[in-house]
């Protein structure tokens, strides 16, 4: 309780003061009014054959008890409430009071620990220098005098060191500003160790103290697959999407990758942190731990030319047959064989001319043309993918139309499949 909110609870119990002393008045000015009203019209009205009030030229006189009444009861209740705020504000008073006791005491004794310490260490150091000196001149037995003084030294030291780590760790600085959701203890407890945590777990299942959230400053917690992280650094962009905000896509920034993997079900992943950019929130509330799919940025390029996934799996799978399905080969296994060598041919002429190209990990494959009823092998070499489209970095050109194996109604195997344009992106 502090001496804003008891100034705020007095200042409210003054302004009901008020409100029932105006009720108060209005109540007995209502009244007084209805009441002359009544004694005027027994008197000249002709409708009432006996005055609902006696026409007493005093008859306002008897209201001003019932005011009295009233008043003195609104007084009582703020009164009441007056003490019982002063009351609270002591009570804090004293035990803010009691705690600054508590602290100063604990200050105190460790400080003077210190300094004992201190001392101790400033005693030891003068006898050493003492009898460092005697020892030059003396028998072997000085030099073990120094050599055990040496040894207590030490000993000062460390206890010394102890003190002042204790006296440092007596003040707890939270690391940011924040909202405190969690606290893990108890007055007299160990930090970090849950209340109900019992004695036998206490050595394996300490945790945060206290635990702070920052809403200002929010970031995701990724785990990326081992295979994805080569090519993963500090400061990719990223994008990312939450549940509770369908349709909206918010903006970040990856700024700590984790050394250590973790494996789960024989997969191994990485964590991944990504600061959020605030701009991007645009009044979003996010809260922790929801839920949120995340999109990293390794690698970007713009003006290439881009083609379907589909348009890629069709053709293989279009070179080969299963028996136990009955479906056939759309094209010869020939044909199949010098495109892959005409598309290995296109990516050595790509490597000699830049040899940086390697990076995008380049696929020779090839896709499908249909020109009529009969396929086609066309060999290209791809470059990046997002896992929907691939980038051709040679084989076709704007506007060839390849098959991407999408045809309504058709089954795979069956002569079919419909056109796709390769388009720039």
């Amino acid at each position: 309780m502090t001496q804003q909110q008891v100034n705020a609870a007095i200042a409210a119990a003054n302004a009901k003061l008020q409100s029932d002393l105006n009720s108060c008045s209005a109540t007995a000015t209502a009244i007084a009014v209805n009441a002359t009203a009544t004694v005027q019209a027994g008197r000249n009205g002709n409708s009432y054959a006996t005055p609902a009030v006696p026409a007493n030229p005093n008859a306002t006189s008897t209201l001003k008890p019932d005011y009295s009444t009233c008043a003195q009861l609104a007084q009582k209740n703020r009164d009441s409430t007056v003490a019982t705020q002063n009351q609270l504000l002591q009570s804090a008073q004293a035990k803010v009071s009691a705690d600054q006791q508590r602290l100063n005491l604990d200050t105190a004794t460790g400080n003077a620990n210190i300094q004992t310490a201190q001392s101790r260490v400033n005693t030891d150091q003068a006898r050493i220098n003492t009898d460092q000196a005697s020892a030059n001149n003396s028998s072997a037995s000085s030099q073990s005098s120094v050599t055990s003084l040496q040894s207590k030294l030490n000993q000062d030291l460390t206890q010394l060191a102890a003190y002042k780590r204790d006296m440092d760790n007596a003040i707890l600085l939270a690391p940011h500003d924040g909202v405190v959701t969690v606290i893990n203890g108890n007055v007299g407890g160990i930090p970090g160790v849950p209340a109900n945590a019992s004695s036998a777990s206490t050595t394996t299942t300490a945790s945060t103290f206290i635990q702070l959230v920052d809403t200002q400053a929010l970031q995701v917690q990724a785990n990326v697959n081992e295979t994805d992280t080569g090519s993963l650094q500090v400061g990719d962009a990223a994008t990312f999407t939450v549940n509770a905000f369908n349709g909206r896509t918010f903006i970040g920034t990856v700024s700590a990758i984790s050394p250590n993997g973790q494996t789960v079900s024989n997969v191994v992943t990485y964590p991944v942190t990504i600061d959020v950019n605030a701009s991007s929130l645009q009044g979003a509330n996010l809260l922790p731990n929801m839920t949120a799919n995340v999109t990293i940025t390794v690698v970007q390029h713009s003006g290439v030319l881009l083609i379907p996934v589909e348009a890629v799996n069709f053709a293989r799978l279009s070179s080969t047959s299963n028996p136990t399905t009955g479906r056939q080969a759309l094209v010869e296994s020939k044909a199949v064989a010098q495109a892959m060598r005409q598309a290995r041919q296109l990516l050595a002429n790509l490597e000699s001319n830049n040899a940086d190209i390697v990076a995008v990990s380049p696929i020779p494959t090839f896709v499908l043309e249909k020109p009529d009823d009969n396929f086609v092998v066309k060999p290209v070499v791809l470059g990046l993918t997002d896992g929907t489209q691939y980038e051709v970095l040679d084989g076709l050109t704007t506007n060839d139309v390849i098959v991407d194996g999408n045809r309504t109604g058709e089954q795979f195997g069956r002569p079919g499949g419909t056109n796709t344009t390769a388009q720039g992106g």
